[in-house]
């Protein structure tokens, strides 16, 4: 006899489903996508609060985090065009949250550094986030926090092999990953 390939979850979404259920693909990913979007809420909160938006945050943390870096190295993380960074970058600048030095090793280069302010207000963000991440797993153990990143880190790893696959025109097969040509 075959193996289910459903998971056993609690069921928590507040709806009449048992108390466990078996979940397939399409009902854990419904569920995941609902937690994503309460920690997107929450975050959403915290970052009006300090009149940013999602891109200005994670600009800021990367810099922040990265002193020194471009704005080149940046828009090849973050996969977003160098006009975008740019334009984020300078809302930044005009707020007195980042500055730009000219590189040493070339002056055609800016190098991107967060000031106090922004320094301050990065600790506030990754702050408040590790509340929302507290709050979030608070009824987790920490052996169910290990297994939930290394769950997340593999499906993450799925999606990247798929993505690059079809950015090469190949396709996953249903039984495997192994590349086909279309």
């Amino acid at each position: 006899m075959e193996e289910s390939s459903a998971v056993t979850v609690d069921a928590v979404d507040g709806s009449d489903a048992p108390e466990r259920s078996e979940v397939e693909g399409f009902t854990l990913q419904r569920r995941l996508i609902r937690l994503g979007y309460l920690l997107i809420n929450r975050r959403d909160a915290d970052l009006h609060a300090h009149g940013l938006t999602a891109s200005q945050s994670g600009t800021l943390l990367y810099f922040a985090s990265h002193p020194g870096s471009s704005c080149r190295d940046l828009s090849a993380k973050m996969e977003v065009t160098h006009q975008a960074v740019q334009k984020t970058m300078s809302k930044l600048r005009d707020r007195g949250l980042l500055e730009t030095r000219v590189c040493a090793g070339d002056a055609r280069e800016r190098e991107v550094f967060a000031t106090a302010a922004g320094e301050r207000m990065a600790r506030e963000l990754e702050g408040n986030g590790t509340d929302a991440g507290r709050v979030a797993f608070s009824r987790l153990t920490s052996d169910e926090r290990r297994r939930l990143a290394d769950m997340v880190d593999r499906m993450v790893a799925a999606l990247e092999d798929v993505d690059a696959l079809e950015d090469s025109g190949t396709t996953a097969s249903d039984d495997s990953m192994k590349p086909v040509r279309c």
